[in-house]
């Protein structure tokens, strides 16, 4: 596989390199060491519009090495796969695990097909935390497959975006909270377009913070169990996203009560 992979990346770039004619020196020249950083954003840089944004970078150093996370244009996060003792090694395998994806990983830029449909309802479902382990799923199917329906012409950054705040959304429980409100799936379905990730996850934090203090250590619980579905996610260099989304909001809501900043 890593073959295949090395050789379809060279085809792909060596194809927009100006070929270099090799040196009269019979000395053999030392072999430059291949920066996926550059090819990834050269990659993206021809993308259309509707996938068209920077690529950010977020590194940290974890017990004993540095973990690298790298976000794409659509929202797609990955991670290198094993620490590394140096930062710049870390956002390189980071870098290369997303080139894959960006270049043979079908999710990222896969039509809204009825199968694809099927598939990403199913795994919102599933993503259940402590605080909707009882919800009723078929009335969260019922309305994530409703909103679904309603953005599956949307492409890029937007599509991918909703199908993180509906992951959010049921991971948090929030369907069963608005329901139980009597909020419409029309209701739902049009705030929630008007609504930023980053709002969701500083609300839901706060949401997090105040479940602490009706039912203490609700948070280590369920912290423990999102790191380690992020660290699977990570060895099996899938798309981290939603993984790590939850671990910040869980971190945030504890910096929230340490602060004294939760209602």
């Amino acid at each position: 596989m890593l073959k295949f992979v090395k050789k379809n990346i060279s085809k792909y770039f060596g194809n927009k390199q100006s070929r270099v004619q090799p040196s009269p020196d019979p000395i053999k020249q030392p072999r430059k060491p291949v920066n996926y950083m550059e090819m990834l954003e050269q990659f993206w840089v021809e993308k259309p519009n509707n996938f068209q944004g920077p690529i950010l970078y977020e590194t940290a150093f974890v017990q004993g090495g540095y973990t690298s996370f790298v976000t794409l244009p659509t929202g797609h996060c990955f991670a290198n796969p094993k620490r590394c003792k140096a930062a710049f090694n870390s956002r390189q395998l980071a870098a290369r695990v997303a080139l894959i994806h960006s270049m043979f990983g079908g999710e990222i830029f896969q039509d809204f097909s009825n199968d694809s449909f099927d598939s990403t309802v199913e795994e919102i479902v599933q993503n259940q935390s402590i605080s909707n382990i009882k919800c009723d799923k078929n009335e969260s199917l019922e309305t994530i497959s409703f909103i679904l329906n309603g953005h599956s012409k949307k492409f890029g950054v937007e599509h991918f975006q909703m199908v993180l705040k509906l992951e959010l959304m049921h991971w948090n429980g929030s369907f069963k909270k608005l329901n139980n409100m009597r909020y419409t799936k029309q209701q739902i379905s049009r705030e929630l377009s008007d609504l930023s990730v980053e709002y969701l996850s500083e609300f839901m934090a706060l949401e997090w913070a105040m479940r602490e203090q009706r039912q203490p250590g609700v948070i280590k619980f369920e912290l423990a169990r999102c790191q380690q579905q992020l660290f699977k996610a990570t060895k099996s260099q899938q798309n981290v996203r939603i993984h790590k989304e939850k671990c910040l909001i869980l971190v945030n809501a504890l910096d929230s009560m340490h602060n004294n900043l939760y209602i």
